[in-house]
């Protein structure tokens, strides 16, 4: 393995160059994978559990045992590799453990990783989230916006904002994903629906920025390939109203289109991770990827998927 960081050379495939891969069981992560080893890399899956084990197994995935929060464990299953692609990020509470505990965390895990892949001489991609930008209002949110996040959160901007300046680190910072019958925030939006009976809106215009997993694991790939890729790269294929998203999600359970105004705690209580949205506007843009990379989404819209896609068959189940 080179000593000299990857920033002007592409990690190629055509070696059986071994990529670890943080999350590789998980909704992003597994599709990562099979986009990696359909493009002939060899994929070495950090789990927790023998039973994350056997299911990475079974996708084509080494298996390695170990905590992100371990650094000599990490260190261990980052020996030999090529580069490192992270996509376990923080989302939602940890159980026995405060929303600030769950920050440091995620702040030390991303940290060590920066020091271990620099260290190792290999390129680092990690996950970030275009929540990041706050409350677009009415522009749309570019790689060189400012970030807007609340107190608890800056210490995850900052080692951000570090990882960037890191030569041999890129970030993918994503919208929200949906695909696959899978996607926090949509199935937080059915199952909140479902249990309500009725869709729901804080305000007729919100906007969310979307991206179907397909698309996005297309887009780990390029970074991975691409000679002196970006820094930071927005992931987005689709900008969605509130409005229009809560409608299709009735069309897909079998609920009668008709809408509750709502405040915005009851948002986030009904639909959680989903709710903090509706109260304003995630616009975003990918025209850098798109400029860079010549990446084109192509898989079916947010709008297309619950119309006739997975969550059709998954929300009748």
């Amino acid at each position: 393995m080179s000593n000299s960081l990857p920033t002007t050379s592409a990690i190629s495939n055509l070696h059986n160059s071994t990529v670890l891969l943080t999350g590789a069981t998980g909704y992003i992560g597994s599709v990562v994978a099979e986009r990696l080893i359909a493009n002939g890399y060899r994929v070495r899956g950090l789990v927790r559990s023998k039973k994350s084990a056997q299911k990475a197994a079974l996708r084509g995935i080494e298996p390695w045992i170990g905590d992100l929060t371990d650094t000599a464990a990490v260190a261990k299953a980052i020996n030999g590799v090529d580069g490192v692609i992270h996509t376990a990020t923080l989302g939602g509470e940890i159980p026995g453990m405060s929303f600030e505990e769950a920050v440091a965390q995620a702040v030390s895990i991303l940290d060590n990783l920066r020091s271990l892949t620099a260290e190792a001489g290999i390129r680092l991609i990690s996950t970030s989230g275009t929540s990041m930008y706050g409350d677009t209002e009415a522009q749309i949110a570019h790689e060189s916006s400012p970030t807007q996040v609340p107190p608890f959160l800056q210490p995850l901007a900052d080692i951000e904002n570090k990882l960037i300046e890191a030569p041999h680190v890129h970030i993918l910072r994503t919208s929200m994903v949906y695909g696959r019958a899978g996607g926090s925030g949509i199935l937080a939006a059915i199952q909140g629906v479902q249990s309500r009976g009725r869709a729901a809106l804080v305000k007729d215009d919100s906007e969310i920025s979307f991206i179907h997993v397909d698309d996005l694991a297309d887009l780990y790939l390029h970074l991975l390939q691409t000679p002196d890729a970006p820094r930071l790269v927005i992931a987005v294929s689709q900008i969605t109203g509130v409005k229009d998203f809560m409608a299709a999600v009735t069309a897909a359970i079998g609920v009668e289109e008709s809408f509750d105004k709502i405040s915005p705690q009851e948002a986030l209580s009904s639909f959680g991770a989903i709710g903090m949205y509706m109260t304003r506007n995630m616009r975003v843009s990918a025209s850098l990827a798109q400029e860079i990379f010549g990446w084109k989404p192509s898989r079916k819209s947010l709008i297309e998927e619950l119309q006739t896609g997975s969550y059709r068959y998954a929300s009748s189940h």
